[in-house]
């Protein structure tokens, strides 16, 4: 079935198809493209069965226009499966040829990254890293729930003096010696971009990126 998102709440929505004045409840809960809706978008869904007998949506997925055939790709030039360079600044880069994120940023990239601090294990213990990723995580959360685009953009304006307050925390926990340069210059360079691209998808690719670099630490 085909909708419109006609209202988006705390953690939870409703659809309205165009043939029918019924609304379709959904919830955030296990929704990958929650960032992405907002009121007014159309949306394809299943229909499923609800509480006290009102209908319900799952299965909740975006409309794209199909893209010409002769349409020349957007994808950036192929780039090395196992990264050549042990410069943090150069693998968090957020960007490449203009593309963002680039398409190894959150896979080869973040090994190469976790691998990097491997090397001090003492000094960057998980529960380090794991203790900024969850500051992090936190305002990225009251953000990316707002209903609104316009929502969005006022709760990061609001949150964003805290966020970049991670970079003082961050050099902090170095000079305790409780991390080591790579894990400072790590998060120096993805505040860096934030810095100059403060925006809620800027701060989507930096929590992903943090979220991949955790996820190869820890294995």
């Amino acid at each position: 079935m085909k909708g419109n998102i006609k209202q988006l709440k705390d953690n939870y929505g409703f659809i309205q198809t165009s043939h029918s004045k019924d609304w379709y409840w959904f919830g955030f809960r296990g929704l990958d493209i929650v960032t992405e809706l907002y009121e007014g978008l159309e949306v394809e869904f299943d229909e499923a069965p609800g509480k006290d007998g009102k209908k319900s949506a799952k299965n909740i997925r975006l409309l794209y226009d199909a893209v010409p055939q002769n349409k020349p790709s957007a994808m950036p030039q192929t780039v090395a499966d196992t990264p050549t360079s042990n410069d943090i600044r150069i693998l968090c880069r957020f960007e490449l040829d203009g593309v963002a994120p680039h398409m190894n940023l959150f896979s080869a990239n973040a090994k190469k990254i976790a691998d990097l601090l491997g090397r001090e294990h003492k000094k960057n213990s998980p529960s380090q890293l794991r203790r900024f990723y969850d500051q992090l995580v936190r305002y990225y959360d009251e953000i990316r729930f707002q209903p609104t685009p316009e929502q969005k953009l006022r709760a990061l304006e609001k949150s964003m003096p805290y966020i970049l307050m991670l970079e003082s925390r961050v050099h902090e926990a170095h000079a305790k010696e409780k991390i080591d340069g790579n894990f400072k210059l790590f998060i120096d360079t993805c505040i860096a971009q934030l810095r100059v691209s403060p925006t809620f998808d800027t701060l989507k690719i930096f929590k992903t990126l943090f979220e991949a670099v955790v996820g190869f630490y820890k294995s």
